[in-house]
C-alpha cells in the first residue's frame, strides 16, 4: 500500500506540470558518460539540476546520495522515486538543499528524505528570499543553529506540505522549523522530536505562516531561562494562523510547552487541541508574554502541566472563545489559566473549564483584569477562582460551582454527558441551557446562548425525518422483550406524545407492562379510559393504586399533538401532566413497582392484547427517576439524546421505514413493530400545533 500511495504522489507531480525535459538519476549512472537519458542516467542529483532549465523534471531513482545540492535560480521539479528510499545524506558539509536565488513555487522538491546536514542556517533546507514547493518529504537528523531541519529567511514563502521533520537539532532557533520575516505555508505535516533553545518544533521571528492540518509534537525546546520558551510553537512579534493542527507532548525548560508567544504576537488558534506539553515554569499549554493578544477558538488545552498556569499562563490579553480547558496541572498559581499582572485582560467567553488541578484551583488572578462569560468552571481542585491580589474578575452568566457573585450566575451541575471520557456536551436536562447572557449572540440553532463551551443544539428534525408511529385501534402494537431495565422497584416515570383523532370509547392503553394470571398479575399501565378520561394503574401484591375515570378528564384537544406524562414517586404520589403542567396527583400509600413481574413491554395495547389503541404515538421515554415538572418542560422542546444516565427506554420512531422500534438509549431495549404504521406527521417540538 505504502508502494501505491508513492506511486500516486509522483503520478500527480507528472500529471500537474507540463516539462520540457527530463534528466534521469541514479546511483548507476555517471556524470562524465551519461546524458541524464532513462538507459544512461546522471550519477548525481546537482548534475541533474546543472543539465537541466525552467520548466525540466529531474527524476531520481531510489538510493542513496551523498552530496548537497542547490537549485541555483532554476524553476524546476527534483522528484524522488520514493521519499523513504531515496535519500540526500549531507554527510555533515552544510545544507542538504539550498533555494537562495528567488525560486518561485514551481521549484519542487517532492519524494526525498533530506537527511544529515549540519549548517548555521538550514541543516536540512535552506530557504533565503525564495519560495519553492517542498512536498512529501522526510526531513529528520539535520544539525544547525537556526532552523536545524529547514529555515526560510528573507521573504521566503514555501510551501511545505505533507513532510516528516523529524529529530533535527538546532542549538539556537527552530530546531524544526525556523522562520525570520518569512511567510512560509506549513500544511498537513509532521513535525516530532525536534530540539532546539527556542521554538523546538517551529520558531517565528517578525512571520506570519499559515500552519493547517499539522501535528507538531514530542519537541523539546531546551533555553536556559529569560524569554525562552515554545515546546512546540516559539512566536516572537509574529501571528501566524494556527487551525486544525495538534500539538502535543512538546517540553520547554521555560515557558509555553506547547506555544509561546512573545513581543506584540497575535496568533489565531483555531479547531486545534494542545494537550500533554509542559513547561518548567509557565504555561503548560500556552504562555502569552509581553503584549501579546493570541485568539484562541474552538479549542481543546488538555492534560498540560506547568508550574504555574497549567493551561494557559498570561502576562497579557488573549482572547479565549468556545475552548475546553480541562485536566491541567500546575503544581503553584492556577491549573487551568493564571492571569499575571495588571497589564492582563484575558477575554474568556463560551468556554468550559472542568477537571483542573493547582493550589489555588481553576483560575487564579493576580492584579489582572480577567473577563468571564457564558463560561461552565466546575470540579476544578480546590476550587473555581482564586484571586492573589487586585479586583475580583468580571463573571456573568457563568456556571460556577460553589457560586460567584455576577449577574446571571448559577451554581449547579452542569450535568455534561460523559465528563469522565471527556465529553463536557451538555444533557437535554442540563441548566446550561439558555443560561447565557442573553445580550450575547445566539446559538447558532437560534436560541439564546448557553454557557460553556458546547452549545446543546435545539433545532427540530429535519420535516422528512420527524415520524410517528399509527395505531388502528384494530390490531397494532408493538412488544418489547422483557429487561431487567425496565424493572422498577421505586421510582419511575413514563412520558409519551399523543394525537387523537376521536375519542376512545373504552380503555386504551399507550404503554403497559403488567403480567397476566396469578402470581403475574402486577406491574403498571397508563392510557386512557372511556370518554376523554385517563387511566393508570400501578400493582403489586400489596393492592393497587390508580387514577381513573370521569373524575380524571382533560386528555387534550383532538387533533392536535400532545405531551402526556406520568410519574410515579414511591410511598407518595403518582402524578399526570399534560404538556408540561401539573394536571392530577394522588397518594399512592405504600404501593410499589413489582420488578419481579415476567412482562414485555406493550406500546399501544393493553396486557391481554385485546384493546387497541387509535392514536398516533411519538417520542416515548421511560425514566428509573421520578420527573420534575421543570425537568418535563425541558424535555418537550428539547428531547433526550438517549444518553441520561437515568433514561431506561427512548423510542423516537423516526425510522421511518422497517419493523423496529430502535431504542436511542444503549440498553437496546429495541422493539417490534405489529401492525402499526409509520406516518411522517411527527410530535411537533412545542406542545399544541395542530397539523
Amino acid at each position: 500500500m505504502k508502494s501505491l500511495h508513492k506511486l500516486c504522489i509522483s503520478t500527480i507531480f507528472i500529471a500537474t506540470f507540463s516539462f520540457s525535459d527530463t534528466f534521469h538519476i541514479a546511483t548507476t549512472g555517471s556524470d562524465e558518460t551519461g546524458d541524464g537519458s532513462q538507459l544512461n542516467p546522471f550519477a548525481t542529483i546537482q548534475h541533474g539540476i546543472d543539465a537541466a532549465s525552467d520548466g525540466d523534471l529531474v527524476l531520481v531513482q531510489a538510493g542513496t546520495y551523498v552530496e548537497n545540492i542547490n537549485y541555483n535560480g532554476k524553476n524546476i521539479v527534483v522528484q524522488g522515486e520514493n521519499r523513504e528510499t531515496t535519500i540526500i545524506d549531507g554527510n555533515q558539509n552544510g545544507s542538504v538543499v539550498t533555494f537562495t536565488s528567488g525560486e518561485d513555487l514551481t521549484a519542487v522538491l517532492t519524494g526525498f528524505t533530506i537527511t544529515n546536514g549540519n549548517q548555521f542556517n538550514g541543516g536540512g533546507i535552506y530557504c533565503n528570499s525564495s519560495s519553492p514547493s517542498i512536498t512529501d518529504c522526510i526531513i529528520s537528523a539535520n544539525v544547525g543553529v537556526e532552523g536545524a531541519g529547514i529555515k526560510c529567511a528573507n521573504a521566503s514563502s514555501p510551501s511545505i506540505t505533507n513532510c516528516i521533520i523529524s529529530g533535527n537539532t538546532a542549538s539556537g532557533n527552530g530546531g524544526g522549523i525556523c522562520s525570520p520575516n518569512s511567510l512560509p505555508v506549513i500544511t498537513n505535516c509532521t513535525i516530532t522530536g525536534n530540539i532546539a533553545s527556542n521554538g523546538a518544533g517551529i520558531f517565528l521571528y517578525f512571520s506570519n505562516p499559515t500552519i493547517t492540518n499539522c501535528t507538531i509534537s514530542e519537541n523539546d525546546a531546551i533555553g536556559d531561562g529569560g524569554e525562552n520558551g515554545g515546546g512546540g510553537i516559539h512566536c516572537d512579534s509574529s501571528s501566524p494562523s494556527i487551525t486544525d493542527c495538534i500539538i502535543s507532548g512538546n517540553t520547554t525548560s521555560y515557558g509555553g510547552g506547547g506555544i509561546y508567544c512573545n513581543n506584540s504576537s497575535s496568533p489565531v488558534i483555531a479547531n486545534s487541541t494542545v494537550s500533554g506539553n509542559t513547561a518548567s515554569v509557565h504555561g503548560g499549554g500556552i504562555d502569552s508574554y509581553n503584549s501579546c493578544s493570541p485568539t484562541i477558538i474552538n479549542s481543546t488545552i488538555s492534560e498540560n502541566t506547568a508550574s504555574w498556569g497549567g493551561g494557559v499562563w498570561t502576562l497579557s490579553s488573549p482572547t479565549i472563545t468556545n475552548c475546553t480547558i480541562a485536566g491541567n496541572t500546575a503544581t503553584s498559581g492556577g491549573g487551568a489559566i493564571e492571569s499575571y499582572s495588571s497589564s492582563s485582560y484575558p477575554i474568556i467567553t463560551n468556554c468550559t473549564i472542568t477537571g483542573n488541578t493547582a493550589p489555588d484551583g481553576g483560575i487564579r488572578s493576580r492584579d489582572a483584569f480577567p473577563t468571564i462569560a457564558n463560561c461552565i468552571l466546575w470540579n476544578d481542585s480546590p476550587g473555581e477562582i482564586y484571586v492573589y491580589s487586585g479586583d475580583d474578575p468580571s463573571v456573568t452568566y457563568s456556571d460556577v460551582q460553589g457560586g460567584y457573585e455576577g449577574e446571571g450566575n448559577i451554581d449547579a451541575d452542569p450535568l455534561f454527558v460523559n465528563p469522565d471520557n471527556g465529553d463536557y456536551t451538555l444533557q437535554s436536562s442540563s441548566p446550561c441551557i439558555d443560561a447565557g447572557d442573553p445580550e450575547s449572540d445566539l446559538d447558532s440553532d437560534g436560541s439564546i446562548s448557553d454557557m460553556g463551551a458546547y452549545f446543546y443544539d435545539q433545532s427540530p428534525p429535519p420535516n422528512d425525518d420527524n415520524y410517528s408511529l399509527s395505531f388502528d385501534g384494530v390490531d397494532d402494537y408493538v412488544r418489547i422483550l422483557d429487561n431487567e431495565t425496565l424493572q422498577f422497584e421505586s421510582d419511575f416515570s413514563l412520558s409519551v406524545w399523543y394525537k387523537l383523532s376521536i375519542l376512545p370509547e373504552n380503555f386504551q392503553i399507550m404503554i403497559s407492562k403488567q403480567g397476566t394470571g396469578s402470581p403475574n398479575a402486577y406491574g403498571w399501565m397508563y392510557g386512557f379510559s372511556d370518554g376523554a378520561n385517563w387511566y393508570t394503574n400501578v400493582e403489586n401484591q400489596s393492592g393497587q393504586s390508580s387514577i381513573a375515570g370521569s373524575s380524571y378528564p382533560n386528555i387534550g384537544s383532538l387533533n392536535y399533538w400532545h405531551n402526556g406524562v406520568f410519574v410515579f414517586e414511591q410511598n407518595n404520589t403518582m402524578t399526570l401532566y399534560l404538556d408540561g403542567e401539573l394536571l392530577y396527583s394522588t397518594n399512592v400509600g405504600d404501593i410499589s413497582p413489582s420488578n419481579d413481574v415476567i412482562a414485555d413491554l406493550l406500546l399501544g395495547v393493553d396486557r391481554e392484547v385485546q384493546i387497541f389503541l387509535n392514536a398516533k404515538m411519538d417520542e416515548v421515554s421511560i425514566w428509573n427517576v421520578a420527573l420534575t415538572q421543570t425537568q418535563i418542560q425541558s424535555y418537550m422542546s428539547t428531547p433526550p439524546t438517549g444518553s441520561e444516565s437515568d433514561l431506561v427506554g427512548y423510542w423516537n420512531f423516526n425510522e421511518g421505514s422497517g419493523t423496529t422500534a430502535s431504542d436511542a438509549t444503549s440498553n437496546s431495549n429495541d422493539g417490534t413493530i405489529v401492525g402499526a404504521t409509520w406516518d411522517e406527521d411527527g410530535a411537533p417540538v412545542e406542545p399544541n400545533s395542530i397539523a
